[in-house]
């Protein structure tokens, strides 16, 4: 478990469940840079044979696939430093190592757990999952967790952590006013 989730969990806390990311999360990225590596490779090819085209055009198309593949480090560094679980009490998350997005919904304040996957998502089986919370703010509401392989479990749990959160609450609820009844008798028998 990540020092973040650790650092975060209270006194009788304990996690429920933990989101797994997939690599094939990465399967675009990989793509792209197998493309760029191989037109980067081809440079000196193309250059001989497409001598009309200026050199600049080279050395800019270049820089750009150099930069292109260097971006491919931003999603997995993303991957790495996302954390999200479900504890017995909250759902706790964090996306990001430079820029840091986080939340931390009580379980009785998780409206909903919505699960979304693009075309490579549906293909490789993992989803991009979003909590909403009644007492998030609109920029919290946009946090999406994504390459989640274990979304639907995840989303099963939120749910019967809520209605395990609503029956606890109703069954302290039902002894409360049990007692409180049973003081109004006792106070009525003492009175008569």
């Amino acid at each position: 478990m990540s020092s973040y989730i650790e650092n975060n969990l209270g006194p009788g806390e304990t996690v429920i469940m933990k989101a797994k990311f997939s690599l094939w999360a990465l399967v675009p990225q990989a793509i792209g840079t197998i493309i760029r590596i191989v037109l980067l490779l081809a440079m000196d090819y193309l250059k001989e044979i497409l001598t009309f085209i200026p050199e600049f055009f080279f050395s800019i198309f270049t820089i750009l696939l150099v930069i292109g593949i260097i971006t491919v480090i931003f999603p997995i560094l993303k991957i790495l430093n996302t954390h999200l679980v479900i504890t017995n009490k909250r759902v706790i998350g964090k996306i990001g190592l430079l820029s840091i997005k986080n939340i931390d919904y009580p379980i009785e304040q998780v409206n909903n757990v919505e699960l979304s996957a693009n075309f490579w998502g549906n293909i490789f089986h993992y989803y991009d999952l979003s909590v909403r919370s009644s007492g998030s703010s609109f920029s919290d509401s946009n946090i999406s967790f994504t390459g989640i392989s274990n979304a639907v479990e995840l989303k099963n749990h939120v749910t019967f952590a809520i209605e395990q959160h609503a029956e606890e609450a109703r069954r302290l609820q039902a002894e409360e006013i049990a007692r409180a009844m049973m003081a109004s008798k006792s106070s009525t028998a003492d009175g008569e």
